[in-house]
């Protein structure tokens, strides 16, 4: 699991919250080796549709940015670089 804290840059306990919601809903499996828990996911495919939802999130804060960049300008405010 010290592959993913650095991985995405989270704290211990987050991630392992996160894991163990994972897991009781049957998305991943772990295994114990010595200290180190490794987990897997069930399916595959799952890598799949969380790329899809990843592209679908994208898209939609894109089309966000750019809704609130027009209305900034025909107001003649500024916005934010995020």
């Amino acid at each position: 699991m010290c592959e993913i804290f650095s991985a995405i840059q989270e704290e211990q306990s987050n991630v392992s919250r996160h894991l163990a919601v994972l897991k009781s809903a049957g998305l991943v499996t772990s295994r114990k080796e010595g200290l180190n828990v490794h987990y897997r996911m069930k399916d595959p495919r799952l890598f799949q549709l969380l790329d899809g939802v990843d592209a679908v999130l994208h898209t939609h804060l894109q089309e966000r940015r750019q809704v609130t960049r027009r209305l900034a300008a025909q107001h003649g405010r500024p916005i934010s670089g995020r």
